[in-house]
């Protein structure tokens, strides 16, 4: 599983100046610095939104396997499926049922 990070606030910097240095193709001569701040926010903006649908995507497979391998228990061992089920909702009713 991979881990994935925020940009620190210095690598915001660095993409700031970036996009604030005369090399830059996506700036003007007049270019504002509030512009400039704006398309690095919305580049960091974008880049943590892809990073959450990854995460996203892989949680839901992670999900899928638990749910297969769930299914696959409860059809091979129907009365022990049924005696963790029952277990689970009288423990989970006596803990309601204390309040």
């Amino acid at each position: 599983m991979q881990t994935y990070s925020t940009p620190t606030r210095d690598e915001t910097k660095d993409a700031m100046k970036d996009y604030a240095s005369s090399k830059s193709p996506h700036l003007g001569s007049d270019t504002r610095f509030t512009d400039v701040a704006s398309k690095a926010a919305s580049d960091v903006a974008a880049k943590a939104a892809q990073s959450a649908r990854t995460l996203m995507d892989e949680g839901k497979a992670y999900a899928n396997e638990g749910l297969q391998w769930v299914n696959e228990y409860t059809r091979t061992t129907p009365m022990r499926s049924l005696g963790i089920a029952a277990a689970v909702g009288l423990v989970i009713g006596m803990l309601i049922s204390r309040r």
